[in-house]
């Protein structure tokens, strides 16, 4: 018998991810999350005020799309959420774009559903872009084509494996017809917590660069071959981005 120590990371995401569709909301775990949004909110709100946004690299490319009525699918990897949010929070949702949270259905997205209707803005769509997520993502396409809400999506999330962008995402471009945009950030000083997608934390009142890539077409017509084409290109876009705003943000004074 093979050691478990053994298994490929994919078996072992799989096995999180079975372990975690499987919980309920019992009402232990209810009057739990009552109590972690709000906390969580208010550490966001803390992070939020210590630490600013100093530049945007890539803007154009959010002027031009979404700030212009133009939807795209917003990308930007599990770690990144944390300013990624206030950004399209304060400078996307703030300035009138429409945009919609894609949250995990499982109990695992109770506490971000409920952070993000606190804080976020926009809609809430409680799905996935995999198996059983086709009711999200059918709502998704429609409220894009028929309202130009721009999604916000975590391309590895909910549960990795990290840095891999997933086939549901770019189909969502597919049907939708809206450009996959990739987002990233780099802080000047942060933490990296030891949870499976590197969560970056930011210290406080450090700096941080944001970047946004060129929005990336996904044609209507696209095979499997050309889907996995599209995931190889997006996990390079978001590794360039977030190399743009590092470099950024260490020659910052």
């Amino acid at each position: 018998m093979a050691d478990a120590d053994a298994q490929t990371p994919h078996r072992r995401v799989r096995n999180r991810q079975r372990k975690r569709s499987q919980r309920r909301l019992t009402f232990g775990r209810r009057m739990l999350y009552r109590i972690a949004v709000p906390l969580g909110v208010g550490i966001i709100r803390f992070f939020w005020w210590t630490c600013r946004i100093e530049r945007v690299l890539g803007a154009e490319h959010v002027e031009r799309t979404a700030l212009a009525g133009k939807p795209v699918v917003f990308c930007y990897w599990h770690r990144h959420q944390l300013f990624v949010w206030r950004y399209l929070r304060q400078q996307v949702i703030g300035r009138g774009a429409k945009v919609g949270w894609l949250i995990s259905a499982s109990v695992d997205g109770e506490v971000p559903t409920g952070i993000a209707r606190a804080i976020g803005g926009g809609l809430v769509f409680r799905g996935s872009t995999t198996a059983g997520g086709s009711e999200a993502l059918r709502a998704i396409c429609k409220a894009v084509r028929r309202e130009a809400v721009s999604p916000a999506t975590t391309p590895d999330g909910p549960y990795g494996p990290v840095s891999e962008f997933k086939a549901g995402v770019v189909k969502m471009a597919q049907l939708s017809g809206a450009p996959l945009l990739p987002l990233a950030y780099a802080a000047r000083s942060a933490w990296v917590l030891r949870t499976w997608d590197r969560f970056v934390v930011p210290k406080p009142f450090t700096r941080i660069v944001l970047a946004a890539g060129a929005p990336v077409e996904v044609p209507r017509d696209c095979d499997d071959a050309g889907v996995l084409a599209v995931q190889r290109r997006m996990e390079g876009e978001l590794q360039r981005a977030f190399e743009v705003a590092s470099r950024s943000v260490r020659g910052s004074a």
